[in-house]
């Protein structure tokens, strides 16, 4: 009776510890912190848009972006910064909502973006690249730059605080 006891202990302690270092990586999981503002600007220096973001800046906040999010209010986004300028490219893979993936240069100007981007529906899923380098990456919801103006050459500015 003791030595059935025993092995069950131990099954329940191999059990417990097993499901603790799985699920560990979840209970630490990095969270984007918020918030910053990306604010746009058209040619003649008008503000045409503001979004309040969550910043993505360690690696893992960038693998993880906006996956399995339902929904993202209108005003809202999440910018990615790198440390420095280099192609980049940008995927759906578990993304739920379509997006518009705008890719600015070191001195905050769009230099490349793609709309409307759908949720990947199967893997392999595409990547959407910059044609050249970027230093930082804002999400917003797809067909928010077409209807507010922001297209290659419109200048932001936002602060990294």
């Amino acid at each position: 009776m003791k030595k059935t006891n025993l092995i069950i202990s131990l099954i329940f302690i191999f059990l417990s510890l097993f499901l603790i270092i799985r699920y560990w990586s979840q209970w630490k999981k990095e969270k984007p912190q918020f918030f910053s503002q990306v604010i746009f600007y058209n040619s003649q220096s008008q503000e045409i848009a503001r979004f309040k973001v969550e910043l993505a800046t360690t690696s893992a906040q960038h693998r993880e972006g906006l996956m399995y999010r339902d929904n993202l209010p209108p005003d809202q986004g999440m910018l990615f910064i790198f440390p420095e300028e280099k192609p980049l490219s940008f995927w759906m893979k578990n993304t739920h909502i379509p997006l518009d993936i705008i890719y600015f240069s070191q001195e905050k100007e769009v230099i490349f973006l793609v709309e409307n981007v759908p949720p990947c529906q199967r893997e392999p899923c595409p990547g959407y690249p910059t044609k050249i380098p970027a230093q930082y990456v804002l999400e917003i919801n797809g067909g928010l730059s077409q209807k507010l103006g922001i297209k290659k050459g419109t200048k932001a500015i936002f602060s990294l605080n």
